[in-house]
């Protein structure tokens, strides 16, 4: 979640508001019923031989949302398929070093309001810490790159960049989900 799939106030003249088609939001639900899925995979090609066999699954949680590690636990609670499956969540939270704003402050901003409190608004102004960001791109990286399975959206650069850390750990493409379409059919093709 953040800037890219906020949905903007409804009120205006239709200049300001989000393309139909734009991209989308998920729940952590819906990311939790994906993990199940890649669970099951993983599961079902493991021999039990592996040194896997009989480990406690966990589920590895990158997100610069504070609330994510919360709904996602809950959304856990929920779902009979992720029983047993431990979370452990690295937060890489808003604030400073993003430039000021928080998490939902696009929320309710006709576009153009919402624009300005963007990344890359933020970044060209000077007030997002590049370096602070890279350094937890690259922490959620190494740490994914660890994984044996993936769910994410292929419109986010940040997912792909993890399905190919972990593919370049595993030396094969690992069972995975992008949520909002496969990849090569992402949300922005064939716009001009």
């Amino acid at each position: 979640r953040g800037d890219a799939c906020e949905r903007w106030a409804a009120a205006g003249d239709g200049d300001d508001l989000p393309a139909a088609g734009g991209r989308p939001c998920y729940r952590a639900a819906d990311y939790v019923s994906a993990a199940a899925a890649v669970l099951a995979r993983l599961r079902a090609r493991l021999p039990p031989s592996s040194p896997l066999a009989g480990r406690e699954p966990v589920l590895l949680l990158a997100s610069d949302s504070p609330r994510a590690e919360h709904e996602v636990r809950e959304a856990m609670r929920s779902s009979g398929a992720m029983a047993g499956v431990r979370l452990l969540a690295v937060a890489s939270p808003r604030g400073e070093a993003w430039g000021g704003v928080e998490e939902g402050a696009n929320v309710g901003k006709r576009r153009a309001a919402a624009k300005r409190g963007f990344i890359e608004a933020r970044n060209a102004a000077g007030l997002v810490n590049r370096t602070a960001n890279f350094a937890a791109l690259s922490s959620d990286l190494r740490l994914l790159s660890a994984s044996h399975g993936f769910v994410g959206t292929a419109a986010s650069w940040t997912s792909r960049l993890a399905l190919l850390a972990i593919t370049g750990e595993r030396g094969a493409l690992p069972p995975f989900v992008m949520l909002d379409r496969p990849l090569g059919q992402l949300w922005f093709a064939g716009k001009s």
